[in-house]
């Protein structure tokens, strides 16, 4: 059921319950109390006002409950309707078969619901009062006759252009309270749209892939999540000789430089499944495995891939930079797999999706201990990538903030 027509019967229950508690819980039994029908024995008025004010506590119910679900207010509220068909029906038969009070049911039940639910309304409420009719006749065994009493129409006929006028009133408020709940969802709605083009233009695109952005979108893959611990693999990069470089040219010919090399590598990692996790001048910090779940081997696969295509991309950038004398620089790239605290960090202003934790500052001490142009990786990277890339023991390092001596091994696929 769409939306809007979920509000709609939300309006209506709303908009119902003083009518339903002025109709059920005063007019009918004041009516039954004035005009004293001989076919009516008293020992069932306990019963009809238990019956009438059950009934409005029961249409009470969805709309004073906070935690009633929404999406029954369409069935709870087509459900009332028949219910109050019934019981108008079962009400009328107390005044035996009198035309006034059955014909008047009628038209109110057939007002309120024909425009709503056109020939099936119609033929619903026919229906229901019917069936009140003739519960009321079984119930209070009394022989039915059709009358028309002039004192029960000098009565009800008041009462009922009263009730009329009242649901007229109703009606047309809840036709401009709908009226302004759609322009107000359709103007909210489009200020979301906006809001999230934006956020994918100008935040998401900057960190995240296309399809990775697409079914964040789509629903398919949560960022806002609290930390918590799990398995993922960090790659740090950095360039040498960037610092003396960028003392040496000026700053927006540096900046410049950056900029390319940046997008370069960009578009490297996320053809490798990689999620940026920050740029941090010219290092760049990167993720496989949060937020979007792999296998550990398909971790170590796509980061140890996407290091070996980050080195090919900062040679062709050194090449295009060479006539300004900006080749100067090389990359060094480490790689560590292992546990992490992976979520949202920050406050309530400002939260980063970020990963912490001695797995990441391991894989930024393997990228300080690399040599330029090269690929070093942890033990675990390596017992993971298995014949996927071949790799060489290149020794064991005293890494700063690291106990004892740590095996690094550098991918073969840049010696």
């Amino acid at each position: 059921m769409s939306d809007s027509q979920t509000d709609l019967h939300s309006l209506l229950l709303r908009k119902n319950l003083m009518s339903r508690w002025a109709a059920f819980g005063v007019l009918a039994p004041l009516i039954l109390f004035l005009g004293e029908p001989t076919t009516f024995p008293t020992a069932y008025w306990p019963m009809l006002l238990a019956l009438f004010w059950g009934y409005c506590l029961m249409v009470s119910v969805p709309v004073l409950v906070e935690r009633y679900p929404t999406r029954w207010h369409a069935t709870t509220e087509t459900l009332f309707v028949d219910l109050e068909s019934i019981l108008a029906g079962f009400w009328a038969a107390t005044f035996g078969l009198d035309v006034i009070l059955i014909w008047g049911i009628l038209a109110a039940g057939i007002y309120n619901r024909v425009p709503l639910h056109g020939a099936i309304g119609f033929g619903r409420t026919v229906v229901c009062v019917a069936l009140g009719l003739t519960g009321g006749a079984l119930c209070f065994e009394f022989p039915l006759h059709v009358s028309m009493r002039i004192e029960i129409a000098l009565l009800t006929f008041p009462l009922f252009l009263i009730f009329l006028l009242i649901a007229e009133t109703k009606r047309r408020s809840l036709v401009r309270e709908l009226v302004d709940t759609e322009l107000a969802s359709a103007e909210r709605a489009q200020r979301i749209d906006e809001l999230n083009q934006r956020i994918r233009e100008q935040i998401l695109v900057r960190y995240l892939p296309p399809d990775l952005i697409d079914d964040i979108f789509a629903g398919k893959i949560s960022m806002d999540t609290k930390p918590r611990s799990k398995a993922i693999t960090v790659l740090f990069s950095d360039l040498s000789g960037f610092t003396k470089m960028s003392e040496e040219k000026g700053a927006e010919t540096v900046s410049e430089f950056l900029n390319d090399y940046l997008s370069v590598m960009t578009e490297t990692i996320f053809a490798h499944h990689g999620t940026i996790d920050k740029f941090i001048g010219d290092a760049i910090m990167v993720i496989f495995g949060a937020p979007v779940e792999m296998s550990h081997a398909d971790q170590v696969r796509n980061a140890a891939q996407c290091a070996i295509e980050m080195q090919r991309g900062m040679d062709a950038v050194r090449q295009k930079w060479a006539p300004q004398a900006l080749d100067a620089v090389e990359m060094r790239v480490g790689i560590h797999h292992g546990v992490a605290v992976v979520g949202n960090f920050g406050s309530k202003q400002r939260l980063d999706y970020t990963a912490i934790g001695p797995t990441v500052n391991l894989a930024s001490r393997i990228e300080s201990a690399c040599v330029p142009g090269q690929v070093f990786v942890s033990e675990s990277v390596q017992g993971l990538l298995s014949d996927a890339v071949a790799t060489d023991h290149v020794g064991h390092f005293a890494l700063k903030g690291i106990e004892g001596q740590t095996p690094l091994y550098r991918l073969a696929a840049e010696a």
